[in-house]
Protein backbone atom coordinates (compact mmCIF):
# COMPACT_ATOMS: atom_id res chain seq x y z
CA UNK A 1 0.00 0.00 0.00
CA UNK A 2 2.79 2.54 0.68
CA UNK A 3 4.19 1.89 -2.81
CA UNK A 4 0.79 2.41 -4.42
CA UNK A 5 0.32 5.63 -2.44
CA UNK A 6 3.76 6.86 -3.50
CA UNK A 7 3.07 6.11 -7.17
CA UNK A 8 -0.24 7.92 -6.84
CA UNK A 9 1.50 10.99 -5.42
CA UNK A 10 3.98 10.89 -8.32
CA UNK A 11 1.11 10.76 -10.83
CA UNK A 12 -0.53 13.80 -9.24
CA UNK A 13 2.75 15.69 -9.19
CA UNK A 14 3.42 14.82 -12.85
CA UNK A 15 -0.06 15.95 -13.90
CA UNK A 16 0.35 19.29 -12.16
CA UNK A 17 3.89 19.77 -13.49
CA UNK A 18 2.85 19.01 -17.08
CA UNK A 19 -0.20 21.27 -16.89
CA UNK A 20 1.93 24.24 -15.88
CA UNK A 21 3.16 26.55 -18.65
CA UNK A 22 6.82 26.33 -19.64
CA UNK A 23 9.36 28.94 -18.62
CA UNK A 24 9.84 31.00 -15.51
CA UNK A 25 7.18 30.65 -12.81
CA UNK A 26 5.36 33.91 -12.10
CA UNK A 27 2.90 34.90 -9.39
CA UNK A 28 0.13 34.49 -11.97
CA UNK A 29 1.21 30.84 -12.41
CA UNK A 30 1.09 30.30 -8.66
CA UNK A 31 -2.36 31.90 -8.34
CA UNK A 32 -3.70 29.93 -11.33
CA UNK A 33 -2.19 26.63 -10.19
CA UNK A 34 -3.28 26.78 -6.54
CA UNK A 35 -6.96 25.95 -7.23
CA UNK A 36 -5.86 23.08 -9.50
CA UNK A 37 -3.71 21.64 -6.73
CA UNK A 38 -6.58 22.05 -4.28
CA UNK A 39 -8.99 20.23 -6.62
CA UNK A 40 -6.48 17.46 -7.33
CA UNK A 41 -5.85 16.99 -3.62
CA UNK A 42 -9.57 16.32 -3.09
CA UNK A 43 -9.21 13.27 -5.32
CA UNK A 44 -5.92 12.05 -3.93
CA UNK A 45 -7.38 8.95 -2.43
CA UNK A 46 -5.83 5.97 -4.16
CA UNK A 47 -8.07 5.69 -7.22
CA UNK A 48 -7.33 4.96 -10.89
CA UNK A 49 -8.90 8.26 -12.00
CA UNK A 50 -5.64 10.03 -11.18
CA UNK A 51 -3.95 8.18 -14.03
CA UNK A 52 -6.58 9.58 -16.38
CA UNK A 53 -5.88 13.08 -15.06
CA UNK A 54 -2.24 12.68 -16.06
CA UNK A 55 -3.17 11.19 -19.44
CA UNK A 56 -5.55 14.11 -20.09
CA UNK A 57 -2.71 16.58 -19.63
CA UNK A 58 -0.39 14.48 -21.80
CA UNK A 59 -3.09 14.24 -24.50
CA UNK A 60 -3.61 18.01 -24.52
CA UNK A 61 0.14 18.55 -25.00
CA UNK A 62 0.34 15.97 -27.77
CA UNK A 63 -2.59 17.55 -29.61
CA UNK A 64 -0.99 20.97 -29.30
CA UNK A 65 2.28 19.65 -30.73
CA UNK A 66 0.62 17.61 -33.50
CA UNK A 67 2.17 14.30 -32.39
CA UNK A 68 -0.34 12.19 -34.33
CA UNK A 69 1.18 8.70 -33.97
CA UNK A 70 1.87 9.23 -30.29
CA UNK A 71 -1.75 10.29 -29.77
CA UNK A 72 -2.98 7.04 -31.31
CA UNK A 73 -0.58 5.02 -29.13
CA UNK A 74 -1.73 6.93 -26.04
CA UNK A 75 -5.38 6.21 -26.82
CA UNK A 76 -4.58 2.50 -27.17
CA UNK A 77 -2.81 2.53 -23.80
CA UNK A 78 -5.53 4.61 -22.13
CA UNK A 79 -8.34 2.31 -23.36
CA UNK A 80 -6.56 -0.58 -21.67
CA UNK A 81 -5.94 1.30 -18.41
CA UNK A 82 -9.09 3.25 -17.57
CA UNK A 83 -12.59 4.00 -18.84
CA UNK A 84 -11.98 7.73 -18.79
CA UNK A 85 -10.40 7.23 -22.22
CA UNK A 86 -13.61 9.00 -23.25
CA UNK A 87 -11.94 12.27 -22.19
CA UNK A 88 -9.16 11.69 -24.72
CA UNK A 89 -11.78 11.18 -27.41
CA UNK A 90 -13.58 14.36 -26.40
CA UNK A 91 -10.31 16.32 -26.58
CA UNK A 92 -9.60 14.93 -30.06
CA UNK A 93 -13.10 15.67 -31.32
CA UNK A 94 -12.92 19.23 -29.95
CA UNK A 95 -9.52 19.81 -31.58
CA UNK A 96 -10.81 18.40 -34.88
CA UNK A 97 -13.87 20.65 -34.74
CA UNK A 98 -11.67 23.68 -34.01
CA UNK A 99 -9.43 22.76 -36.95
CA UNK A 100 -12.50 22.47 -39.19
CA UNK A 101 -13.74 25.91 -38.12
CA UNK A 102 -10.27 27.38 -38.72
CA UNK A 103 -10.12 25.84 -42.20
CA UNK A 104 -13.63 27.03 -43.09
CA UNK A 105 -12.88 30.54 -41.82
CA UNK A 106 -9.77 30.69 -43.99
CA UNK A 107 -11.51 29.66 -47.22
CA UNK A 108 -12.33 33.26 -48.12
CA UNK A 109 -8.70 34.34 -47.81
CA UNK A 110 -6.43 34.53 -50.84
CA UNK A 111 -3.40 32.87 -49.20
CA UNK A 112 -3.54 29.44 -50.84
CA UNK A 113 -0.45 28.16 -48.98
CA UNK A 114 -2.10 28.89 -45.64
CA UNK A 115 -5.31 27.22 -46.83
CA UNK A 116 -3.38 24.10 -47.86
CA UNK A 117 -1.63 24.00 -44.44
CA UNK A 118 -4.96 24.32 -42.64
CA UNK A 119 -6.46 21.56 -44.80
CA UNK A 120 -3.48 19.26 -44.13
CA UNK A 121 -3.84 19.90 -40.41
CA UNK A 122 -7.58 19.18 -40.57
CA UNK A 123 -6.91 15.91 -42.42
CA UNK A 124 -4.34 14.96 -39.79
CA UNK A 125 -6.86 15.63 -37.00
CA UNK A 126 -9.60 13.62 -38.74
CA UNK A 127 -7.33 10.65 -39.46
CA UNK A 128 -5.86 10.70 -35.95
CA UNK A 129 -9.33 10.84 -34.38
CA UNK A 130 -10.55 7.92 -36.50
CA UNK A 131 -7.40 5.85 -35.86
CA UNK A 132 -7.64 6.61 -32.14
CA UNK A 133 -11.26 5.47 -32.06
CA UNK A 134 -10.29 2.22 -33.78
CA UNK A 135 -7.38 1.41 -31.47
CA UNK A 136 -9.61 1.79 -28.41
CA UNK A 137 -11.40 -1.34 -29.64
CA UNK A 138 -8.22 -3.34 -29.04
CA UNK A 139 -8.88 -4.14 -25.39
CA UNK A 140 -10.11 -7.21 -23.54
CA UNK A 141 -13.73 -6.03 -23.83
CA UNK A 142 -13.60 -4.99 -27.51
CA UNK A 143 -16.74 -3.04 -28.49
CA UNK A 144 -18.10 -3.97 -25.07
CA UNK A 145 -15.95 -1.25 -23.48
CA UNK A 146 -17.91 1.47 -25.26
CA UNK A 147 -21.25 -0.21 -24.57
CA UNK A 148 -20.32 -0.51 -20.90
CA UNK A 149 -19.27 3.15 -20.68
CA UNK A 150 -22.37 4.36 -22.52
CA UNK A 151 -24.73 2.43 -20.24
CA UNK A 152 -22.78 2.56 -16.96
CA UNK A 153 -25.08 4.96 -15.15
CA UNK A 154 -28.31 3.36 -16.36
CA UNK A 155 -27.83 0.04 -14.54
CA UNK A 156 -29.49 -0.37 -11.14
CA UNK A 157 -27.09 -0.02 -8.23
CA UNK A 158 -24.29 1.60 -10.24
CA UNK A 159 -24.72 4.88 -8.35
CA UNK A 160 -23.91 3.02 -5.11
CA UNK A 161 -20.39 1.97 -6.18
CA UNK A 162 -18.01 3.71 -3.79
CA UNK A 163 -15.31 4.14 -6.43
CA UNK A 164 -17.69 6.18 -8.58
CA UNK A 165 -18.51 8.63 -5.81
CA UNK A 166 -16.72 11.98 -5.54
CA UNK A 167 -13.79 11.64 -3.17
CA UNK A 168 -14.88 14.67 -1.16
CA UNK A 169 -18.32 13.27 -0.22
Amino acid sequence: LPLITGVHALLATAAIALARPRGRITWVDVVATTPVIALVSLGLSVRPQLLSLLLTVVMARLIHRGRWRTIVALMFLWANLHGEVVIGGILLIAATAASLVTWLAGLGQHDSDANRRRLRRLRAYVLTTLASALVTLVNPMGWGLWHYLATANSRPGQSLIAEWQPSWS
